[in-house]
């Protein structure tokens, strides 16, 4: 009995162990596919929001791009217009000019009548009034348009500077100044030259109405002034030669003036010029370094696909192992029930056996215990009684009691107790006041026997 203990124990200790290692393993492998699961998930969506992050600032360079050519064309246009309208501010000075020119030819024709020279030196301190407040007029212009040149400038150079954030609205608005700010000067020009022809024109019939005097005037003068006359002209017109010289002078410096003006002005063009031409070759630059960022990022898209292919590749790789992991613990599974069925009737037939096995072992006591009463029992019987048919008879049948169970035993027993019942009273008194007796009453009444 206790080799098939041991070899049951040994057999319940191989079941416990190959459970725990078809647990073990199915854990391990579950755990360990779940976690490749995880890391190829987490890079495959970080690499996601890479190509997302590299799209946008694709993106955002192209609108750049887009935006700065837009703006280089409209400054390049603007500058074109600017300086064209200066162009014709320019011939517009040099009609004054040459109007200017065909005063002083008139005032030289004035020059020769005597009475009118009052009159000639007035209207000539109005016109060089005149002239002052169309030289000041002048230097407001050339100041303002050296203040625009300059303030264009530098509107170019911050709208270059700062074209990402600010440039359209800034150009814009300093754009529609400076075309007001032209456009007024442009008024005023119209406006003072339209003043000088009224001015030559009013001139003109003065010079006529004058003339007309004259003429009255020498009808009725004498041939004895003549003399005088031309003394006084002399010296009136050596006084206004003067003058004219001194005027021609001032016209000449005023020339030179407009003249170095209008190189200044020109030179002016020409840096403006070459600061667009070095800004569009700045742009160009920058285009084609955005072509080669673009060129970067088209490659890194192209790895990056790549890439993608082999991850994807690689998860289906994994896909298939972690389905066929899936199937083998499937399979784990399957005969992790079929062995727990195993263990489950392994355990049905040890707990039967223990049964069988607990009856056997107490059947086996309850023999010993039923040989020992019965020895007692004979012991005590051929001790205590006398030798006789009876005690024979008894001892006989003592011998040939079926030692197997209580129930088999208890008729044998009745019939033992009814043979003493046949001895004599004196023999079973003596037999009742002993010790034994008392063992022989313990046994027949555990057996049911009274």
């Amino acid at each position: 009995m206790t080799k098939i203990n041991k070899e049951i124990k040994k057999h319940n200790q191989e079941l416990e162990k190959n459970k725990g290692q078809i647990e073990e393993i199915s854990e391990t492998e579950q755990k360990q596919v779940l976690a490749k699961k995880a890391s190829l998930q987490k890079k495959a969506e970080e690499f996601n929001q890479l190509l997302l992050s590299k799209e946008e600032d694709y993106k955002t360079s192209l609108t750049a791009q887009k935006n700065t050519k837009k703006l280089v064309n409209e400054l390049s246009a603007k500058a074109e217009k600017y300086s064209q309208q200066l162009h014709i501010q320019s011939n517009e000075l040099s009609r004054q000019r040459q109007a200017l020119s065909k005063r002083k030819l008139l005032q030289q024709a004035l020059a020769e009548e005597e009475i009118l020279l009052q009159q000639i030196k007035e209207k000539i301190n109005t016109e060089t009034q005149n002239i002052s407040k169309l030289r000041h007029s002048e230097n407001q212009l050339n100041t303002a348009v050296e203040k625009q040149k300059i303030s264009f400038s530098e509107q170019l150079v911050q709208t270059i500077e700062q074209f990402k954030s600010k440039l359209e609205l800034e150009g814009k608005k300093k754009l529609e100044s400076l075309a007001k700010v032209i456009e007024d000067e442009r008024k005023k020009s119209v406006i003072l030259h339209n003043e000088s022809k009224n001015k030559e024109r009013m001139i003109e019939e003065e010079i006529t109405a004058q003339e007309a005097k004259l003429q009255e005037f020498r009808k009725r003068a004498a041939v004895d002034f003549s003399q005088l006359k031309e003394d006084r002209l002399r010296t009136i017109r050596e006084g206004m030669d003067r003058k004219l010289k001194q005027l021609n002078q001032d016209i000449k410096t005023e020339e030179e003036e407009l003249q170095e003006l209008k190189i200044r002005l020109q030179k002016e063009e020409m840096v403006l010029k070459e600061k667009i031409i070095s800004k569009k070759n700045e742009f160009e630059e920058e285009k084609t370094l955005l072509q080669n960022k673009i060129g970067l990022i088209n490659s890194k898209t192209a790895s990056s696909n790549l890439a993608i292919r082999e991850v994807q590749a690689r998860m289906k790789e994994l896909n298939e192992k972690s389905s066929s992991l899936s199937s083998r613990i499937s399979s784990a599974q399957d005969k992790k029930k079929v062995m727990e069925e195993r263990l489950n009737r392994h355990d049905k037939d040890l707990l039967a056996l223990n049964d069988i096995v607990k009856r056997k072992l107490h059947s086996i006591n309850e023999i010993k215990i039923l040989k020992e009463e019965i020895k007692q029992l004979h012991l005590i019987l051929n001790n205590k009684l006398r030798k006789g048919k009876v005690k024979l008879n008894i001892i006989k049948l003592i011998k040939t009691v079926p030692v197997r169970s209580a129930q088999e035993m208890k008729p044998a027993l009745k019939t033992i107790d009814e043979l003493l019942g046949k001895l004599p009273a004196e023999e079973i008194d003596d037999f009742a006041k002993s010790k034994e007796f008392t063992t022989y009453k313990k046994i027949m009444n555990k057996y049911g026997v009274k």
